[in-house]
């Protein structure tokens, strides 16, 4: 029997979490990135074994580096090599989205971390049983249809917490939020300690991104790649689904 030992080095690893829930998403995704070779793993995570940039001092580095695993050599820099990659929901439950991967990773622990990205439910997602779910159709006032607009809905439940939830519209305007772990009841606040099942009163908000920063995703928004186009008060009621009326925004809005 030959015993052969192989050395072989990774670039980095990303892996996709639910927005609703924060967990990994282990259901099938497809994920690509030009030059990148993806490896998906039982953890949920892809896997980058090889990256190629097109330019050939750069790919030979790389490939050195992967190619070496006690003494990796000091080139590229650690993060210095920025590729982009899309992914994608075979099912449809999640809403494609880009991410961009620095390589190759550090030697400290976020060599074995992966990069994280959030995927946001598509309006056929359904979400778990105790979640509120918000659903709205977004177009312009000449009548086309708003994509990529971020909806977020903020619900006050109690003086100190505030319950926010996060989508994202397609491309037909159309963008479902889930809003987690709003009470199902509301104690009164009299003496008698009576239950109210009245809803909570929250708040809908609409972003476009600002020039420049499309494609724009809930957790990149800020206030200085994004524009409020929209708000409105809305009222919850825990674990039930909700249908806005149909949202119309400037097409030209005010510059903030």
């Amino acid at each position: 029997m030959i015993v052969e030992l192989v050395d072989d080095r990774v670039l980095g690893a990303v892996r996709f979490l639910d927005a609703e829930t924060g967990l990994p998403i282990l259901s099938p995704l497809s994920v690509a990135g030009e030059g990148i070779r993806f490896v998906a793993n039982r953890s949920g995570m892809f896997v980058i074994t090889r990256a190629r940039t097109g330019a050939a001092s750069v790919d030979a580095e790389l490939a050195a580096f992967t190619g070496s695993f006690q003494a990796p050599p000091g080139a590229p820099a650690h993060g210095s090599v920025a590729l982009e990659f899309t992914v994608a929901d075979p099912g449809g439950r999640y809403l494609s989205r880009v991410g961009t991967v620095h390589l190759p990773r550090s030697q400290s622990n976020a060599a074995f971390s992966p990069v994280e990205y959030l995927l946001y439910p598509s309006p056929i997602a359904r979400p778990v049983a105790v979640t509120t779910s918000v659903r709205l159709s977004i177009s312009y006032d000449d009548g086309e249809k708003v994509a990529g607009a971020i909806v977020e809905v903020s619900v006050p439940v109690d003086e100190n917490v505030t319950r926010v939830g996060r989508g994202l519209s397609d491309a037909r305007g159309e963008a479902i939020v889930f809003v987690p772990r709003i009470p199902v009841v509301r104690w009164g606040e009299d003496t008698s300690g009576a239950v109210a099942t009245a809803p909570f009163e929250g708040e809908a908000r609409v972003y476009l991104a600002k020039a420049g920063y499309a494609p724009l995703y809930p957790d990149e928004r800020d206030e200085n790649n994004a524009t409020l186009a929209w708000q409105g008060a809305i009222e919850l009621v825990s674990g039930r689904e909700h249908r806005l009326d149909p949202i119309t925004i400037s097409t030209n809005p005010p510059t903030p």
